[in-house]
């Protein structure tokens, strides 16, 4: 869990990204660009980095539910390979650098 500072707030962690390519539900602190990736994929829960009775509840919940955790996994997965892969993210780069004229 990470705290709420300034370069964590606003970030975009490789890890979560890594965690649902590999199929894994994930917890995260709930910052709001974190927030909206959880939503969109329906592959990770938020809490409150501060709060830890919120922490060990998520924690729970996807070790006693193994058929959520597994669902979550593969939502996951699927958001990953439908919006994350390199033959998505190369139109807004190309993209990018025709409007910068490169």
């Amino acid at each position: 869990m990470l705290k709420p500072v300034r370069n964590y707030y606003y970030s975009q962690p490789i890890k979560i990204y890594e965690y649902m390519a590999a199929g894994l539900p994930y917890i995260c602190s709930d910052f709001p660009l974190w927030q909206e990736l959880a939503a969109a994929s329906g592959a990770g829960i938020c809490v409150n980095p501060e709060n830890t009775a919120e922490l060990s509840k998520a924690i729970s919940t996807l070790l006693l539910d193994r058929k959520k955790a597994e669902t979550m996994g593969k939502r996951g997965r699927e958001y990953v390979i439908k919006h994350c892969t390199w033959s998505i993210e190369e139109k807004s780069l190309l993209s990018l650098y025709e409007t910068i004229g490169a």
